[in-house]
């Protein structure tokens, strides 16, 4: 007999992760007769989300809870988009499903498209770069200093998710993107969306939303870490921002996609992909001033980037 108090728990939440889990195929990950048992303290112990008397964690309740306690108050997900805003509350296993499925209908990031006489819909952010940001935002969230809710917002020409809590101590951008390694700040949280298939390999979320954004041809999803959060942000061309600021030239047009997508920029890369010369391409990045940010000393090691706050004045 279960020692686990039923009504703490969300048990139509448990019946879709053991469906989850076994749709998956990957039953090496949790032993298929604890996710076919009706019996929840095999599978709660089995996720460290019960004591061995059966008191549910805070991660067990975090995961799996009826009801969210109060000192989890931000533990919620807003999302807005123009004067629409959702909130999505109850466990974090119903979250992110939730936030999933209001991303890909009722918040309309899909667009219609026509190819010869047939029309189809296609996202206009990639699915599962969204689906790994949510993943990421949930499994690493700040939950016990920090009573902020994830926020996601919709904008014309941008998705940004910002996360209460920054990167852990010794990490940065540029280690967060070469190192391959996962920094779970809540690892029985990241091992339960790992046990139902969630999440495929630890550590790979932010190498996918990278690749499935290259593999949209959209530019590069751009991270950003403060002292209080950190923030993904998925844009679409920035073009018509940047007419409607006055730079109507393809080649400033140019300049900041290569930009975009490189992190940076040197004059010989002006030359290269507008076909001018030295003193032309340092006429465009004058030009360019309000949105980049000259680096180096003198020669080569000169480069150009976007300001810290380019994205943020696009707003």
């Amino acid at each position: 007999m279960d020692k686990v108090d039923q009504n703490e728990l969300d048990l139509d939440a448990i019946t879709r992760f053991r469906h989850e889990a076994l749709e998956s195929g990957q039953t090496l990950r949790v032993k298929e007769e604890i996710l076919r048992n009706d019996a929840l303290e095999p599978l709660l112990n089995h996720l460290r989300f019960a004591t061995p008397s059966g008191q549910i964690t805070d991660y067990g309740r975090l995961f799996f809870g009826r009801t969210m306690p109060i000192e989890f108050s931000g533990a919620t997900i807003r999302v807005s988009k123009g004067q629409e805003m959702r909130v999505i509350e109850g466990c974090l296993f119903n979250q992110v499903n939730e936030a999933y499925e209001l991303l890909k209908t009722d918040f309309d990031t899909r667009s219609t498209f026509q190819e010869g006489l047939k029309r189809f819909e296609k996202s206009i952010y990639p699915p599962k770069a969204l689906r790994e940001m949510i993943m990421n935002a949930v499994s690493h969230k700040e939950y016990f200093k920090v009573q902020v809710p994830i926020q996601i917002s919709i904008r014309s020409n941008e998705l940004s998710m910002i996360n209460p809590g920054s990167l852990p101590p010794g990490w940065d951008i540029e280690s967060l993107l070469t190192k391959q390694h996962s920094f779970p700040r809540n690892q029985p949280i990241l091992n339960a969306f790992w046990a139902c298939y969630y999440v495929e390999h630890k550590g790979d979320g932010v190498g996918n939303i990278i690749e499935d954004c290259r593999a949209n041809s959209i530019f590069p999803p751009v991270f950003r870490n403060t002292a209080s959060d950190f923030t993904v942000k998925l844009l679409l061309d920035p073009k018509g921002w940047l007419i409607e600021k006055g730079f109507t030239s393809e080649n400033h047009h140019a300049i900041v996609k290569y930009v975009i997508e490189n992190g940076s920029i040197g004059n010989s890369e002006v030359q290269e992909i507008t076909g001018l010369k030295e003193r032309q391409s340092t006429h465009l990045l004058n030009d360019l001033k309000p949105i980049l940010k000259r680096i180096g000393t003198t020669g080569r090691s000169v480069k150009y980037v976007l300001l810290n706050d380019f994205f943020d004045s696009t707003r």
